[in-house]
Formats: structure tokens, C-alpha cells, sequence
């Protein structure tokens, strides 16, 4: 009895050993291996693909900008001022020309900008102008005109504010305020305006709805920001570092009887440095969670994608930022339309950021 289960079980060791041996020889170990890697590889890269998917269905594109409504997502609709136009924005143009007819005409160049574009390319410089807005459809005037000036060169992030009372020429409008750009001709004005203002070459755009950014702070469980102490009065927390909520950080940002338009500009600045400096430490499926927050209230003419698999490598780069015009450079008139604008030496400006942006 014992003899025939031992039989047994080695007949049965023995089938197993010619399965095993056939198996191997009909499919080598590395084809087996292979195949399962492929299989991995391939779901990982299906899931990938459907989340990039997803990302890059949420963002608008400029041509849906015409489709969009106009409904009021501000909890405060008087958070920023008005700033830029009177009641039309044709008041005190031409109608022949479509001008000022005190219009001064702008120093740069077009040469002057395809020397710009060049040398910046040459840089490894890639230019973005970040413009914020307070309504859904992504009209009005730009309250934030950021540009993130990526040195991929250096492997540096420059952040740059763009004063908006900032005296500038508008082409076919004449002088007027820098924000008034984007409310007369949306992106493509506002870049143009800066481009042959600044003398710096723009190579895209994204427009967003500043209160949603903010609200993808809650996804990362806040941020933290430093308050001095006027700012910190005001908003009921502490001098120095505070771990922010989303509403903690709009309020930051929308702060303006405590100073001047160049703070507020600085804070803007300071939430957005803030919430790169999260990112960076946050996991792909939290960067993931908050682009699904951010992505809905954009609309931009780049190509997301590229942009979001190379996010971890740009949130990497070290960052630095400024004010353009400066402050100490700037002077305070009123201009053709009765408005208070920003006066300042405009090739000295626009030197003083070609240094920043390619040092």
C-alpha cells in the first residue's frame, strides 16, 4: 500500500517534470519573463494614458471661449478694483484709426523682437504668461499677468509680475494700461502688448480662474505662507509662517487697504511660489488630484500634455522672481483718459528683464 503511493507520487513528480521541461522548451524562461513585463508595462501605460486623457479632456481650448457663459463665481465681486477702462472701452480713441490720437509710437522693433526670440531660444529660455481672471468666461480685465520664464538651461523658473496700471502702448488702441490689453483683444493682444513693450518673446499663454487655483490649496491640505505683521492683523493669524488653507490664501491674496498694488502683486507671487513648493513634495496622485481642480478653469494654446509628463522635472527647478516695472523705477502720472499709470524708462525696463530672465 505504502509502495503504491509512493509510486504514485512519483509518477506524478514525474509528469509535472516533462510538463515543466516541454513548457520550456515550446516557451524559453525569457519570453515567459517578457511577456509578463509587457503585460505590466502595458497596463501601466494604458492607466497613464487614460488619466493624461482625462487631464487633457478638462482643458478649454481658446476657440471654446465664444461657448462659454458668463456666470459669477466671486463670493466678493468688488475683490479687485476696476482698473484700465472708462465705461467703453472705445472712449477717447479714433474712429479713423482706431488709435489716441496723441498715440506715441512704441521702441522696440519687429526686427527688435526676432533678435529677442532667437537669443532666447539659444538661452534654452521658454516664456509663459500666466493671466488670471475672476470670471468663468475668462473676459474682462487681467487682474495677475504673470510670466514663468522656464531656463531649462540653467534648470530655473523665473516668476515675473507685470504691473497692471503700467503705462504701455496697445497696438491699434494707443497708450492706456497694461491690463486694458486683454479686455480690447483677450491673450493674443495682451502678449503682443508686452512683446513690443518689453522686448521679450512669449510663447504661450494660460488663462485661469484665479479663485479655482486657489481652491486646489485644499487639495494639497494647504499651504504655508509667510504674513508680516500689517498682513497678518488683517487677516487674523499670526507674524511669519502659517500653514494656509484655500481661504486663508484667497484672502492673502485679495489683501489691498494694508499697502499698494506692488505688495499685492508680490503676494500673488508668493501663493504661487507656495503652491509650486508643495507640489514638489506632493505625490503624483495628489499632482494628479489638483490638476483635476486647476485643469477645468483653464484655457491655454500650449500643448498640456508635454508639460504635465515633464512636471516633476520643472517643479525641480529653482526659482527666483521680480516686479516689472520696479518700483524704485517708476513714476505716477495721469494719462489721455483721466487714469493714475505707471511711467518708466521703457528700454532700461526692458534690459533690466532680458538680464533677469537669461542670468
Amino acid at each position: 500500500m505504502v509502495r503504491k503511493r509512493v509510486n504514485r507520487t512519483q509518477k506524478q513528480k514525474k509528469k509535472r517534470k516533462n510538463f515543466l521541461k516541454r513548457f520550456n522548451h515550446s516557451y524559453p524562461i525569457y519570453l515567459v519573463t517578457g511577456g509578463l513585463l509587457f503585460g505590466m508595462l502595458l497596463s501601466v501605460f494604458t492607466v497613464a494614458g487614460v488619466a493624461l486623457a482625462d487631464l487633457y479632456g478638462r482643458v478649454r481650448s481658446p476657440e471654446e471661449l465664444s461657448l462659454l457663459d458668463n456666470p459669477d463665481w466671486l463670493d466678493d465681486s468688488s475683490a479687485f478694483p476696476v482698473i484700465g477702462l472708462g465705461e467703453d472701452p472705445e472712449d477717447g480713441l479714433s474712429e479713423e484709426t482706431g488709435s489716441n490720437p496723441d498715440d506715441d509710437q512704441i521702441k522696440g522693433s519687429e526686427d527688435d523682437q526676432q533678435d529677442e526670440a532667437s537669443r532666447l531660444a539659444l538661452y534654452g529660455i521658454e516664456n509663459i504668461l500666466i493671466i488670471g481672471t475672476d470670471t468663468v468666461s475668462f473676459s474682462g480685465r487681467s487682474d495677475v499677468m504673470i510670466l514663468a520664464s522656464l531656463n531649462h538651461n540653467t534648470r530655473k523658473l523665473n516668476m515675473v509680475s507685470f504691473y497692471r496700471a503700467a503705462n504701455v502702448n496697445i497696438p491699434g488702441y494707443g497708450q492706456g494700461l497694461l491690463n486694458s490689453a486683454y479686455a480690447y483683444g483677450g491673450a493674443d493682444l495682451l502678449i503682443r502688448t508686452i512683446e513690443e513693450n518689453f522686448r521679450v518673446s512669449i510663447n504661450g499663454y494660460v488663462i485661469f480662474n484665479f479663485n479655482s487655483f486657489i481652491k486646489s490649496i485644499d487639495v494639497m491640505g494647504g499651504v504655508n505662507l509667510y504674513l508680516s505683521d500689517a498682513e497678518a492683523a488683517a487677516l487674523g493669524m499670526s507674524p511669519g509662517y502659517n500653514w494656509a488653507s484655500s481661504s486663508q490664501a484667497l484672502g492673502y491674496v485679495r489683501l489691498r487697504k494694508i499697502d499698494t498694488d506692488f505688495n499685492r502683486m508680490g503676494r500673488q507671487r508668493q501663493v504661487l511660489d507656495a503652491v509650486l513648493s508643495q507640489l514638489s513634495a506632493c505625490s503624483a496622485v495628489t499632482i494628479y488630484n489638483v490638476a483635476t481642480v486647476i485643469l477645468p478653469s483653464v484655457v491655454t494654446d500650449l500643448n498640456v500634455m508635454s508639460y504635465v509628463g515633464k512636471a516633476h522635472t520643472y517643479l525641480s527647478y529653482s526659482r527666483d522672481q521680480m516686479q516689472i516695472p520696479r518700483t524704485s523705477d517708476m513714476w505716477m502720472f495721469y494719462n489721455y483718459y483721466g487714469q493714475e499709470s505707471g511711467g518708466y524708462d521703457q528700454n532700461a525696463t526692458a534690459n533690466l528683464l532680458r538680464d533677469f530672465l537669461t542670468n
